[in-house]
């Protein structure tokens, strides 16, 4: 009987007591799982800007990052690409310059060596000297100058308008004096460049001392880009300009300083110049892009070749 009524009040206490605590328990459950959420939301409300802020630069990474990506992988190959065309064309321009001075120079020694050239110089025979040589070259071949002098210094024959400029007279007077194969770029002002070759005269089997010198120059002008413009690409252009900025012929007959040559040519282009070094203008919007670059004469720069190329890379790339 006793073990009866511990047993129920056992059961009793279980059923006062318990069900109060589950209470407690599950209200402050309750009680923390709110001020978790409050917690929660006050975190968040004080993160929120700075999300914000990371989520809107994450959303420009793409802008930022891209163009210099896309310049790294796309437009600095082109870049480099375009500047190997323009060299390719400074690098064509020169040998076709040198394949000028040489055939000027072999057409030079085709007539200094030459006994009658060499006999008429001894005995000064100024007439035969300026029909038979003087006029029968210009009149015959690309040369404008010419100049026969005797070892003495005397003019025995001439002809050629360059031959009036101080510059070109100083320096036919300086090469005649050397007594040998010699051959130079002359830039005479802003408005001309003439090329000269001298050779000591002596009898058509190369024996004798030599009795004078004979000089020939051609000057180089559009008539003569243009035969060099016959082996480019129909919109390759090029200018020829002074070391002061100022075109001495051109490709385009109609050829002008553009805005930016005006305004950098003497602070941009010339330095590099100067120092014997090309400098570019690649522009991609335009797809016009230009190389300045050096003519030289007697390791010093004389003139200024600049060469204009048509390039649809860009536009394609873009």
């Amino acid at each position: 009987m006793f073990a009866k009524l511990e047993i129920l009040k056992l059961r009793l206490i279980k059923v006062v007591e318990f069900p109060p605590a589950r209470r407690i328990i599950k209200q402050t459950l309750v009680n923390s799982k709110k001020q978790v959420k409050s917690r929660l939301w006050g975190t968040f409300q004080k993160l929120q800007p700075k999300i914000l802020i990371f989520t809107f630069g994450a959303s420009l990474l793409p802008v930022i990052f891209l163009p210099g990506v896309s310049w790294q992988f796309v437009y600095q190959p082109l870049t480099e690409l375009e500047k190997t065309r323009l060299e390719d064309q400074v690098q064509a321009f020169r040998g076709y310059t040198s394949a000028t001075e040489k055939g000027l120079q072999n057409l030079g020694k085709s007539y200094a060596i030459w006994t009658e050239l060499y006999d008429a110089i001894g005995k000064q025979n100024r007439s035969w000297i300026q029909a038979e040589v003087a006029d029968q070259l210009v009149f015959s071949t690309d040369v404008d100058t010419v100049r026969v002098v005797s070892h003495q210094g005397k003019i025995l024959g001439e002809r050629g308008e360059a031959l009036r400029s101080k510059v070109v007279q100083n320096r036919v007077k300086a090469l005649a004096t050397q007594g040998k194969a010699v051959q130079e770029l002359l830039a005479l002002g802003d408005r001309q460049l003439l090329i000269l070759a001298t050779e000591p005269v002596l009898r058509t089997d190369g024996s004798g001392n030599s009795p004078g010198t004979l000089i020939i120059g051609q000057t180089l002008n559009d008539t003569w880009l243009r035969k060099f413009l016959s082996f480019s690409e129909p919109t390759t252009r090029l200018e020829i300009m002074s070391l002061t900025g100022k075109i001495m012929f051109s490709s385009d007959r109609k050829a002008n300083l553009d805005t930016w040559e005006q305004n950098h040519f003497i602070d941009t282009v010339l330095p590099g110049i100067e120092q014997s070094q090309s400098v570019y203008r690649i522009e991609p919007k335009s797809g016009l892009n230009k190389i300045y670059a050096p003519i030289i004469s007697r390791g010093k720069p004389v003139a200024v070749i600049k060469i204009q190329i048509t390039s649809k890379y860009f536009q394609q790339a873009s």
